[in-house]
């Protein structure tokens, strides 16, 4: 940041552009005037910090001579975002409020230390905006979980889901199963680059079957647009919402509003569909964009399908019985914002930030 100081005096001061640049992944920490060292991903500064935290103040600099050189030299710190917990906490610095539409961050699942890229979308929302790759056979915790501890007290083991002291643990990876309702499956592909061309059947990430994605708290819901209310997302974060109730003052959700921002013109029936602006979803927000939902296909009686061709994503919303759920659907042409499909189903799996 060049300042020209060559008309100034000694104990003149120079006012310094109030500039925060931006980096992902990282919180801007301020401008040093000494080289900063970096102790467990956070910069520390030995001398004067400018702009601290990017607040504007601090922004004046004192000429230490009259004539010569009154360079004044500042280094960026700065402070590694590492976990998704911390994020959806506060504790990381930074806040979705704080992020403009666009924005992106690399942000670690504590659980595994799994990096995810998370952006806030045009539904001003801060969303992954990948599919959640958590491992087959992982316990999972209120303190790293979107769980209430008083749901795992009670938990009893069921339904290939098993209590494990204070957690819930997830079946292990198996490309069978996803064939009985109100069962939890799992399976994890080990391709997180390649879902596949048209017509491949080429699956990419995890699958999960809804009883497993609500960690069963779904798996006694009949009531249509019920949301369940425990699921394996980060700490912090949930499962998205969805639903199409004419009668109840057409109740829709998160869903149905990220379509929207993304150019689909949704339909008032019970699936929230668009076939006339179907594309504008798949074009904006689907493979190669900046949401990336892929068409990552699905899990079915046991096999694999449609990789390369649908996208289907598990809402916390259910629909009409104990069978069936709501869920987001699109392809080249279409988008479902509140389909709705057997809950043993494999389908992905984005979260999205709770309210801060």
């Amino acid at each position: 940041m060049p300042v020209d100081s060559s008309d100034k005096t000694h104990s003149s001061t120079i006012p310094l552009p109030n500039i925060t640049p931006k980096r992902t992944g990282y919180k801007f920490l301020g401008w040093c005037n000494s080289i900063p060292t970096t102790t467990n991903g956070t910069d520390s500064c030995t001398g004067t910090i400018y702009n601290p935290n990017g607040d504007g103040t601090n922004l004046t600099y004192t000429l230490d001579q009259t004539g010569g050189p009154n360079a004044l030299s500042l280094t960026a710190m700065w402070k590694e975002l590492d976990t998704m917990q911390g994020f959806a906490a506060g504790n990381a610095d930074t806040t979705c409020a704080e992020m403009s539409i666009g924005d992106t961050l690399k942000l670690k699942d504590s659980r595994d230390n799994t990096e995810y890229e998370i952006g806030k979308l045009k539904d001003g929302k801060c969303w992954m905006i990948e599919n959640l790759n958590l491992a087959g056979g992982t316990a999972l915790s209120a303190e790293n979980t979107d769980v209430d501890a008083t749901y795992i007290n009670s938990f009893t083991t069921s339904n290939n889901l098993t209590k494990d002291g204070n957690t819930i643990k997830l079946p292990a990876s198996d490309t069978a199963g996803f064939d009985q309702n109100n069962y939890s499956f799992v399976y994890n592909s080990g391709n997180t680059t390649d879902c596949g061309a048209s017509g491949q059947n080429t699956p990419c990430y995890s699958y999960y079957s809804w009883d497993a994605t609500t960690l069963g708290s779904g798996r006694t819901i009949a009531a249509e647009n019920t949301d369940a209310e425990q699921s394996i997302c980060p700490k912090g974060w949930r499962l998205p919402t969805s639903g199409a109730d004419s009668n109840n003052g057409w109740k829709r959700g998160d869903f149905y509003a990220l379509a929207k921002a993304y150019g689909a013109n949704l339909e008032s029936d019970y699936y929230d569909y668009s076939s006339a602006t179907g594309a504008n979803f798949y074009n904006n927000a689907g493979p190669g964009t900046t949401p990336n939902f892929l068409l990552a296909g699905y899990y079915y009686d046991g096999s694999f399908g449609s990789g390369g061709r649908y996208g289907n994503y598990w809402s916390s919303t259910s629909y009409s019985s104990t069978n069936l759920t709501r869920y987001l659907y699109f392809d080249s042409s279409s988008v479902y914002s509140a389909g709705y499909y057997f809950r043993y189903g494999g389908f992905s799996v984005r979260c999205i930030l709770k309210a801060e």
